[in-house]
């Protein structure tokens, strides 16, 4: 039940208008500590993802 902590740091964040990526970043940062992952291991999976998802954004600049 705990694991899922990252989910009710989204829904705060969220509710109080704070910054959307860092509200992000710090629920997957917090869930991954939870789940049991180090540092290093967080950084590394939101590293890939980034790496994975990258052109995305250039689908978003070409459609401005």
């Amino acid at each position: 039940m705990i694991k899922l902590f990252g989910v009710l740091i989204i829904v705060v964040g969220f509710a109080l208008k704070l910054d959307t990526i860092s509200v992000v970043l710090t629920a997957g940062v917090v869930t991954g500590i939870v789940g049991g992952l180090n540092f290093n291991e967080i950084l590394t999976i939101l590293g890939e993802a980034f790496v994975k998802n990258r052109y995305m954004t250039v689908l978003y600049l070409l459609l401005a």
